[in-house]
Formats: C-alpha cells, structure tokens, sequence
C-alpha cells in the first residue's frame, strides 16, 4: 500500500500536463502532507513525501519554479524530517514526542527495520558454555521489546482520532490506480 501510494502521487503529478496546474497539483500534496504531519498522521505525510521528493516529480524544475516560496519552505521541512539520516533521527523523534492523546498513525516502515536489523544480532552471547548451556543475548531481547512496544503505543493511539466515515472518500481511498514505472519514466 505504501508503494501504491508514493506512486500515485507520483502519477497524479506528472499525469497533470499543464505546468500551471501541475503545479497546484504539487501545492496541494504539500498541503496534505503537512496537514497529516499536523495530524500526527505519519504514515501518510511520509508517503506524500517522499513522493514529492522522488527523482520523477524533483526533476520538474520549470513546474516547481512556479509552486511558491511558503510552500517550498513546507517542502523543504517535510523533507527534512523524512530523511533517513542518523536512522530517521528526526522523524522518530517527532512521532515519539508528539502528543497522542488525539491520535496519531506512525511511519511503521522505521520499526521493522529497526526490528529487522535487532533480528541480524547474535541470539546466544559469543561465550563459552556455562553448565553446558550457551549464554542468551538478552540485549537483543530487551531491544525487540522496547521496539515493539513503542510501536503498540503509537498504534494504539490511532484508534483515538475522532473522525466520521465519509464512504465516498474511503472507496476512493481504496482504489487507487497509479502508473506504472515504465509509464512514469516515459512521461
């Protein structure tokens, strides 16, 4: 779902040809993006981000050109966080600070890779057997733990928001088409 979604940003972008109105295609996504951000919906401020900043919407120089300067700073925060410098150091620290009380939806993508990198840690402590029993990495242990449960915290906190359920806009959310890859290099 991730994928399908950057892709039909991506998609709906270079799909809009006149450089006038794809550039308020660009303003708007950024609008999106920064109201879920506003939302603590990082799952999709993430997506819409990336998207924007992808090698196949970046390249349009003559269309951002047009898109205005508070947007591009907006742009330019988005980016910030999003970046995966210092393992999401600035995403991360958002999502875990932000107040959920109200809701919040994380970027999961930063914790199964976290999970995925504690997996590749030894199980068993590089040691020599005691009583015939090789020593359990518990650090390894401990870790998924608190990965896992900050996770649980954040996604429990989803089911917090407040929203009614509009079923034209949740049927539209659900069948997203997008070009394919070779469609989007070609246009």
């Amino acid at each position: 779902r991730f994928n399908l979604v950057v892709k039909w940003v991506v998609s709906e972008c270079i799909l809009t040809e006149n450089i006038e109105e794809r550039a308020r295609c660009l303003v708007k996504f950024i609008h999106i993006a920064s109201h879920a951000r506003k939302l603590r919906n990082y799952a999709t401020m993430y997506q819409i981000a990336i998207a924007l900043i992808s090698n196949d919407v970046s390249r349009l120089n003559k269309t951002w050109a047009f898109v205005p300067l508070p947007e591009k700073q907006t742009m330019k925060e988005l980016e910030a966080l999003v970046q995966p410098l210092r393992n999401f150091h600035n995403l991360r620290l958002e999502m875990e600070t932000a107040s959920v009380e109200d809701g919040c939806i994380p970027f999961i993508g930063i914790y199964t890779r976290d999970l995925i990198y504690n997996a590749q840690k030894p199980a068993f402590i590089d040691a020599p057997p005691v009583d015939g029993e090789r020593l359990v990495n518990f650090e390894r242990h401990h870790t998924a733990a608190t990965i896992v449960k900050n996770l649980l915290r954040l996604l429990e906190a989803s089911s917090k928001y407040n929203f009614g359920v509009d079923p034209d806009v949740v049927s539209k959310c659900l069948w997203l088409g997008a070009l394919s890859d070779e469609e989007i290099a070609r246009r």
